[in-house]
């Protein structure tokens, strides 16, 4: 009778440990959802268009992109002549207490404007980390593959900031007017919590060692039971 009394209860410890705890349901409870940057007007590039920053924050489960300044940078309208390269720095910060995936970010090119197309294949584009490594390097129509974005912006540790260097050039042989061939070209920063894996990865480690803890408990309860019963038998 005490053998199934401490294993029922050693089998309820591993059901709660197979199972996501209450806490971890409450941090991800509403926070999957993605959180866009706000749509602002903008005007064309002014004399400080090399440095952006968009800060991600989150109240009452309502996360914003926060843009500043909101107009647009070199890279966001580019008016590069030949042989020009511009540089300047995008700023990522995460004012939540959650990990960030960045992924969903996009860079959207004008389609619609061929003139605007061919401008933006006569220009070299190079996004690197702080530390120099190359999140991206190629003509600016090439952002965009035909399996989605090359660029792909990195996760954000809570409170932390990622600085991103943007070089931009102009090819030598081109020819045209940029004020009348350039457009506008769309940085949307769009962050949504991301899921950490060590929750789930963890759980069947844990159910394993549960079952072994049951499994030792088990034979041990049999060993001294048989001991006693053969003690018993003796006297």
């Amino acid at each position: 009778m005490k053998i199934r009394k401490i294993t029922a209860a050693l089998l309820a410890v591993v059901l709660i440990a197979a199972s996501p705890s209450a806490i971890a349901q409450a941090a991800s409870s509403g926070s999957s959802d993605s959180m866009s940057k706000e749509e602002t007007s903008r005007t064309t590039p002014e004399v400080q268009d090399n440095l952006k920053t968009y800060t991600i924050t989150q109240k009452d489960g309502v996360g914003a992109v926060l843009e500043q300044p909101k107009q647009r940078m070199f890279w966001e309208y580019p008016l590069l002549t030949a042989g020009q390269t511009f540089k300047g720095s995008l700023l990522i910060k995460n004012d939540t207490d959650q990990i960030l995936d960045l992924s969903p970010s996009s860079v959207v090119l004008p389609y619609e404007n061929e003139k605007a197309l061919t401008y933006l294949a006569a220009l070299h584009v190079t996004v690197t980390k702080a530390n120099g490594s190359k999140l991206y390097d190629g003509s600016y129509i090439d952002i965009i593959g035909k399996d989605g974005m090359r660029l792909v912006f990195p996760s954000l540790n809570p409170g932390d900031t990622r600085k991103l260097n943007i070089t931009l050039s102009c090819r030598f042989d081109y020819t045209g007017t940029p004020k009348d061939e350039t457009a506008a070209v769309q940085w949307n920063i769009v962050a949504k919590t991301e899921t950490s894996g060590r929750n789930s990865d963890s759980r069947p480690v844990i159910m394993i060692i549960c079952l072994a803890i049951i499994a030792c408990t088990v034979i041990a309860l049999l060993v001294t039971r048989l001991i006693q019963n053969q003690k018993t038998r003796r006297n």
